[in-house]
């Protein structure tokens, strides 16, 4: 009678994955079967089944990669800071700008506009904080980030103060007049 989990017992009560003693000759398995292996099964489903998914996952990644090199250059970009204040600049249309000024915004003071810019000439991509240590209190830098939307002139201007004191002059200023031309130049 045969039960499931059981390896069957072959004749004399040996079990068919044990070894045969030294020096015996090694049998011949039923027709049909195959030859038993010392130990447990091996199931080279499990073995090869990582390289189902891998394979296809690592040929995924180099399309992509390889879509990314393909990509135009991005258009050429423009960093400012405080020092740059009253300044005229040029920007081709596609092209960027970014104004990075210095701030620290746990004492109160931060950068606010004054001079909103015309949108229709600057458009503003990012306006984001940047604290440059994880200490409490510690300062950091604001960020805008532009692109030239289409061919004119705009000025900015922006001031570093605390935003319930009125009446009160900005600490500092920061002015800008932007030229946008037409894509590809620099005017």
């Amino acid at each position: 009678m045969s039960h499931p989990g059981r390896v069957p017992q072959a004749p004399g009560g040996a079990s068919p994955r044990m070894k045969a003693p030294p020096g015996a000759r090694p049998s011949r398995p039923p027709a049909g079967q195959r030859p038993a292996l010392p130990g447990p099964p091996l199931r080279a489903a499990v073995v090869f089944r990582p390289a189902v998914w891998l394979i296809p996952s690592l040929l995924g990644g180099l399309a992509l990669a390889g879509c990314a090199l393909l990509q135009l250059a991005p258009a050429p970009s423009t960093a400012l800071t405080l020092a740059d204040s009253g300044r005229e600049v040029g920007l081709a249309v596609g092209a960027e700008l970014e104004v990075s000024l210095d701030a620290n915004p746990t004492t109160g003071f931060d950068w606010t506009v004054v001079q909103a810019w015309d949108e229709a000439v600057l458009e503003l991509r990012a306006n984001d904080y940047q604290s440059t240590s994880l200490a409490v209190g510690s300062g950091g830098s604001r960020r805008w980030r532009f692109a030239g939307k289409s061919a004119g002139q705009t000025a900015l201007s922006l001031a570093y103060r605390r935003s319930w004191e009125t009446g009160v002059p900005p600490l500092r200023t920061f002015t800008l007049t932007v030229s946008v031309g037409a894509p590809g130049s620099r005017p």
